[in-house]
Protein backbone atom coordinates (compact mmCIF):
# COMPACT_ATOMS: atom_id res chain seq x y z
CA UNK A 1 0.00 0.00 0.00
CA UNK A 2 3.01 2.34 -0.11
CA UNK A 3 3.43 5.05 -2.72
CA UNK A 4 6.61 4.90 -4.78
CA UNK A 5 8.06 8.01 -6.46
CA UNK A 6 10.45 7.97 -9.41
CA UNK A 7 12.26 11.20 -10.32
CA UNK A 8 14.84 11.96 -12.99
CA UNK A 9 16.26 15.03 -14.70
CA UNK A 10 16.50 14.20 -18.39
CA UNK A 11 17.90 16.77 -20.86
CA UNK A 12 17.16 19.58 -18.41
CA UNK A 13 13.56 18.52 -17.76
CA UNK A 14 12.57 16.95 -14.45
CA UNK A 15 10.15 14.05 -14.72
CA UNK A 16 8.27 12.70 -11.70
CA UNK A 17 5.94 9.69 -11.50
CA UNK A 18 4.10 8.35 -8.47
CA UNK A 19 2.11 5.13 -8.13
CA UNK A 20 0.67 2.62 -5.68
CA UNK A 21 2.85 -0.42 -4.99
CA UNK A 22 1.00 -3.75 -5.19
CA UNK A 23 3.88 -6.24 -5.03
CA UNK A 24 7.62 -6.45 -4.39
CA UNK A 25 9.84 -9.31 -5.56
CA UNK A 26 12.20 -9.94 -2.64
CA UNK A 27 14.87 -11.74 -4.69
CA UNK A 28 15.31 -8.95 -7.25
CA UNK A 29 13.80 -5.89 -5.60
CA UNK A 30 11.47 -5.42 -8.57
CA UNK A 31 8.41 -3.34 -7.70
CA UNK A 32 4.98 -3.73 -9.30
CA UNK A 33 2.79 -0.63 -9.52
CA UNK A 34 -0.96 -0.98 -10.13
CA UNK A 35 -1.20 2.36 -11.95
CA UNK A 36 0.55 5.69 -12.05
CA UNK A 37 -1.14 8.69 -10.48
CA UNK A 38 -2.65 11.41 -12.62
CA UNK A 39 -0.05 14.05 -13.43
CA UNK A 40 2.87 11.61 -13.54
CA UNK A 41 5.37 12.40 -16.30
CA UNK A 42 7.80 10.11 -18.12
CA UNK A 43 10.84 10.64 -20.36
CA UNK A 44 10.25 9.57 -23.97
CA UNK A 45 12.54 6.58 -23.53
CA UNK A 46 11.42 5.78 -20.00
CA UNK A 47 13.33 6.22 -16.76
CA UNK A 48 16.95 5.12 -16.63
CA UNK A 49 19.25 3.80 -13.91
CA UNK A 50 20.05 7.43 -13.09
CA UNK A 51 16.55 7.99 -11.72
CA UNK A 52 16.00 8.59 -8.02
CA UNK A 53 13.49 6.27 -6.37
CA UNK A 54 11.93 6.81 -2.97
CA UNK A 55 8.58 6.27 -1.32
CA UNK A 56 6.11 7.76 1.06
CA UNK A 57 6.45 6.27 4.53
CA UNK A 58 3.24 5.88 6.51
CA UNK A 59 3.69 6.88 10.13
CA UNK A 60 1.42 7.06 13.15
CA UNK A 61 1.72 9.56 16.00
CA UNK A 62 0.20 9.27 19.44
CA UNK A 63 -1.39 12.67 20.11
CA UNK A 64 -2.51 11.86 23.64
CA UNK A 65 0.14 13.97 25.40
CA UNK A 66 0.91 16.45 22.65
CA UNK A 67 1.92 19.87 23.93
CA UNK A 68 -0.85 22.50 23.86
CA UNK A 69 1.63 24.82 22.13
CA UNK A 70 1.90 22.40 19.21
CA UNK A 71 -1.77 22.19 18.34
CA UNK A 72 -4.46 24.65 17.35
CA UNK A 73 -7.94 23.16 17.83
CA UNK A 74 -6.44 19.93 16.44
CA UNK A 75 -6.44 21.47 12.96
CA UNK A 76 -2.77 22.44 12.87
CA UNK A 77 0.20 20.45 14.12
CA UNK A 78 3.80 21.62 14.23
CA UNK A 79 6.56 19.17 13.27
CA UNK A 80 10.15 19.74 14.32
CA UNK A 81 13.30 17.79 13.50
CA UNK A 82 15.21 17.66 16.78
CA UNK A 83 18.53 16.78 15.16
CA UNK A 84 19.15 18.91 12.06
CA UNK A 85 22.73 17.69 11.62
CA UNK A 86 21.66 15.27 8.89
CA UNK A 87 20.47 18.10 6.69
CA UNK A 88 17.57 16.21 5.11
CA UNK A 89 14.19 17.43 3.94
CA UNK A 90 10.91 15.64 4.52
CA UNK A 91 7.46 16.07 3.05
CA UNK A 92 4.09 15.53 4.71
CA UNK A 93 0.98 14.49 2.81
CA UNK A 94 -2.43 12.90 3.40
CA UNK A 95 -2.53 13.60 7.13
CA UNK A 96 -5.62 12.03 8.63
CA UNK A 97 -7.02 10.62 11.83
CA UNK A 98 -6.25 6.92 12.24
CA UNK A 99 -9.23 6.25 14.49
CA UNK A 100 -9.67 5.48 18.19
CA UNK A 101 -7.81 2.84 20.12
CA UNK A 102 -9.38 -0.62 20.32
CA UNK A 103 -10.69 -0.95 23.86
CA UNK A 104 -13.71 -3.28 23.74
CA UNK A 105 -12.77 -7.00 23.64
CA UNK A 106 -16.37 -8.24 23.64
CA UNK A 107 -17.73 -10.24 20.66
CA UNK A 108 -19.69 -7.21 19.48
CA UNK A 109 -16.87 -4.77 20.14
CA UNK A 110 -13.49 -4.12 18.54
CA UNK A 111 -13.12 -7.22 16.40
CA UNK A 112 -10.81 -7.44 13.43
CA UNK A 113 -12.83 -6.00 10.55
CA UNK A 114 -12.14 -8.86 8.14
CA UNK A 115 -14.91 -11.19 6.97
CA UNK A 116 -13.38 -14.41 8.26
CA UNK A 117 -11.67 -12.84 11.29
CA UNK A 118 -9.03 -15.55 11.01
CA UNK A 119 -5.98 -13.43 11.64
CA UNK A 120 -4.75 -11.12 14.35
CA UNK A 121 -3.40 -7.65 13.77
CA UNK A 122 -1.91 -5.09 16.10
CA UNK A 123 -0.60 -1.57 15.90
CA UNK A 124 2.12 -0.16 18.12
CA UNK A 125 2.41 3.59 18.50
CA UNK A 126 5.70 4.49 20.14
CA UNK A 127 5.87 7.65 22.19
CA UNK A 128 8.15 9.12 24.82
CA UNK A 129 8.66 12.37 26.65
CA UNK A 130 12.42 11.88 26.66
CA UNK A 131 13.83 13.47 23.49
CA UNK A 132 17.23 11.84 24.09
CA UNK A 133 16.04 8.33 23.34
CA UNK A 134 14.02 6.66 20.61
CA UNK A 135 11.47 4.09 21.83
CA UNK A 136 11.54 0.72 20.10
CA UNK A 137 9.97 -2.71 20.28
CA UNK A 138 12.25 -5.73 20.16
CA UNK A 139 9.73 -8.53 20.62
CA UNK A 140 5.99 -9.12 20.48
CA UNK A 141 4.27 -12.16 22.00
CA UNK A 142 0.68 -13.10 21.22
CA UNK A 143 -1.12 -15.72 23.30
CA UNK A 144 -4.22 -17.28 21.83
CA UNK A 145 -6.41 -20.35 22.25
CA UNK A 146 -7.74 -22.42 19.36
CA UNK A 147 -11.34 -23.27 20.21
CA UNK A 148 -13.03 -26.50 19.21
CA UNK A 149 -15.68 -26.41 16.52
CA UNK A 150 -19.23 -26.61 17.95
CA UNK A 151 -21.25 -29.69 17.02
CA UNK A 152 -24.91 -29.72 16.09
CA UNK A 153 -27.74 -32.15 15.43
CA UNK A 154 -30.87 -31.39 13.41
CA UNK A 155 -33.72 -33.51 14.70
CA UNK A 156 -36.27 -34.83 12.21
CA UNK A 157 -39.18 -32.49 11.54
CA UNK A 158 -42.56 -33.67 12.77
CA UNK A 159 -45.97 -32.29 11.85
CA UNK A 160 -48.23 -31.43 14.74
CA UNK A 161 -51.16 -33.77 15.35
CA UNK A 162 -53.62 -30.95 16.13
CA UNK A 163 -54.49 -30.41 12.48
CA UNK A 164 -52.89 -26.95 12.38
CA UNK A 165 -50.46 -27.97 9.67
CA UNK A 166 -47.55 -26.67 11.69
CA UNK A 167 -44.29 -28.60 11.84
CA UNK A 168 -42.05 -28.84 14.88
CA UNK A 169 -38.31 -28.81 14.28
CA UNK A 170 -35.48 -28.75 16.77
CA UNK A 171 -31.71 -28.58 16.78
CA UNK A 172 -29.16 -29.43 19.44
CA UNK A 173 -25.87 -27.53 19.59
CA UNK A 174 -22.96 -28.33 21.89
CA UNK A 175 -19.87 -26.18 22.41
CA UNK A 176 -17.09 -27.91 24.32
CA UNK A 177 -15.56 -24.51 25.12
CA UNK A 178 -18.83 -23.26 26.65
CA UNK A 179 -18.86 -20.21 24.38
CA UNK A 180 -21.99 -18.46 23.17
CA UNK A 181 -23.38 -20.15 20.05
CA UNK A 182 -25.70 -19.00 17.30
CA UNK A 183 -27.86 -21.06 14.97
CA UNK A 184 -28.86 -20.05 11.45
CA UNK A 185 -32.05 -21.62 10.12
CA UNK A 186 -32.66 -21.66 6.37
CA UNK A 187 -35.89 -22.88 4.83
CA UNK A 188 -37.77 -22.70 1.54
CA UNK A 189 -41.20 -21.08 1.49
CA UNK A 190 -42.08 -21.34 -2.21
CA UNK A 191 -42.24 -25.12 -2.56
CA UNK A 192 -45.59 -26.87 -2.93
CA UNK A 193 -45.99 -29.86 -0.67
CA UNK A 194 -47.35 -33.19 -1.87
CA UNK A 195 -50.56 -32.57 0.06
CA UNK A 196 -51.29 -29.56 -2.12
CA UNK A 197 -50.81 -26.70 0.35
CA UNK A 198 -48.05 -24.10 0.05
CA UNK A 199 -45.57 -23.87 2.90
CA UNK A 200 -46.08 -20.83 5.09
CA UNK A 201 -43.19 -18.32 5.09
CA UNK A 202 -43.69 -17.68 8.79
CA UNK A 203 -41.44 -19.30 11.33
CA UNK A 204 -42.05 -19.17 15.08
CA UNK A 205 -39.09 -19.73 17.36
Amino acid sequence: GDKIIVKENYDGTEYIAQGLVTAVTASTGAVTVSSWDTGSTFPSGGYTVNATVFKWQREYWDLFDISPNDKDAITKINFRILDASQGFTFWLDDIKRAGPYLTDPSPSGDNVSSTDQRYMQYRIILSTTDTKVTPNVSQVTVNYTINNRPTGIFNSAAEKTDGSGKVDISIEVDDADLEDTKAKLEYTSDQTCSSGWVASPNVTL
